[in-house]
């Protein structure tokens, strides 16, 4: 984002960087890890996406995803727990709060705290709020 401001002569002063951090407040990481690669997997067919990942060190993941064609398991297998863990906020509540301070580190302004299926949303917002 600084570089692309840089390159247009802006700041990053008054602009909201507000990207989606999937976030839930569980016990149970790896269930919300299997809904989020049930839900990833329409992302990791699409160009931009891809490039994204790619671009975010996991092109590893796009590859395991590409060999494993059709065969939706093991498409979601391909979806690392090391990328999940880079993008989403998921655990007790100092997990929840260390992933969404990671995005502000990275130089969100206001990161927005999104539900993971079959989780409790509610009680993720309430934690998520004070991060």
């Amino acid at each position: 984002m600084t570089k692309g401001r840089e390159r247009a002569e802006l700041t990053l002063e008054g602009f909201d960087v507000v990207p989606a951090v999937p976030s839930a407040l569980t016990d149970d990481v790896d269930g919300a890890y299997a809904a989020m690669r049930r839900e990833l997997i329409p992302y990791f067919g699409l160009p931009f996406y891809r490039a994204m990942i790619e671009r975010s060190g996991f092109g590893a993941d796009i590859e395991r995803y590409d060999a494993a064609a059709g065969e939706l398991a093991a498409m979601q297998s391909a979806i690392s727990t090391d990328f999940l863990e880079q993008l989403t906020a998921v655990g007790g509540e100092s997990d929840v709060h260390a992933g969404i301070r990671r995005y502000r580190d990275a130089g969100a302004s206001s990161p927005c705290v999104g539900p993971i299926a079959k989780t409790d949303f509610e009680a993720t917002l309430k934690v998520g709020i004070g991060a």
